[in-house]
């Protein structure tokens, strides 16, 4: 069976889209986050965050398994799903009528998140060491999507069960995504 890395990607983007909606609507986060109290445009920015973020675990993920392949036509697979997935999102707003250049703000917002977490990655190494048994890609971009969904609030930095929901948020997530080039 041929796999479509177009379609594959349009079906995670919208995947990552309905369950960040749905996490970001949920009774916990709302009173954990106290978004009830923002204004739409900042709902707006939290949304697309949080999208971001699990789009660029997909990225990364993708990207991680073509990198260590054996099988060619697995490796190119991956790396078109992960160019794919790249400008997915971005393409899909301009489909929903948002302006043009929404398409390529948000694939470079995507693009300097995925930069940013290889970075993260590669400081995560230095300080744990050997982590192939695990996804390290969860609690790098766990850690930085939720610096960048609060803003760096030192106030929602400390708030542990806000932390621990967005990191389970994250590992389904994850799943969710594997489960869709299975």
């Amino acid at each position: 069976m041929i796999k479509d890395p177009e379609n594959i990607a349009k079906n995670i983007t919208e995947i990552v889209a309905r369950k960040s909606s749905i996490f970001l609507n949920s009774r916990k986060f709302r009173k954990l986050s106290q978004s009830d109290k923002l204004a739409q445009i900042e709902r707006d920015r939290m949304l697309n965050e949080t999208v971001m973020t699990g789009l660029s675990l997909a990225i990364l993920m993708f990207e991680t398994i073509a990198d260590i392949g054996t099988n060619r036509s697995k490796e190119q697979f991956y790396r078109q799903l992960s160019v794919e997935l790249m400008s997915r999102y971005g393409n899909w707003m301009v489909e929903l009528g948002n302006p043009a250049d929404t398409s390529g703000l948000l694939q470079k917002f995507i693009k300097a998140r995925v930069n940013e977490y290889k970075d993260d990655y590669r400081e995560y190494k230095k300080e744990v060491g050997n982590f192939n048994k695990t996804n390290a890609w969860i609690p790098i971009v766990t850690t930085g999507g939720f610096f960048h969904l609060t803003k760096g609030n030192p106030k929602a930095d400390r708030d542990q069960k806000y932390f621990i929901l967005f990191r389970d948020f994250i590992g389904n997530l994850s799943i969710d995504i594997i489960n869709c080039v299975m």
